[in-house]
């Protein structure tokens, strides 16, 4: 499974509960690392919203693509 940056919204209410472990600033958007159980996941938002690192929060992904294995660039 693939999910893109921008296809995750970061909020106090999100079904599934994370934490903020990097947080990052880049131009316009804030780049964030978040942690929900074992899996490590990129965040981008807009600069207007802005969450500590330690902080519990919860995720909504939007779109999310699916993969068979051996489908796609780089099954050999």
């Amino acid at each position: 499974m693939a999910v893109r940056p921008e296809d995750i919204t970061l909020s106090l209410t999100g079904p599934i509960r994370c934490r903020v472990e990097v947080r990052n600033y880049s131009g316009n958007l804030v780049d964030y690392k978040v942690r929900a159980d074992d899996a490590v996941l990129r965040v981008q938002t807009p600069k207007t919203e802005i969450f500590a690192e330690g902080k519990e929060l919860g995720i909504t992904i939007h779109r999310a693509m699916l993969f068979q294995l051996g489908e796609g660039r780089g099954s050999g």
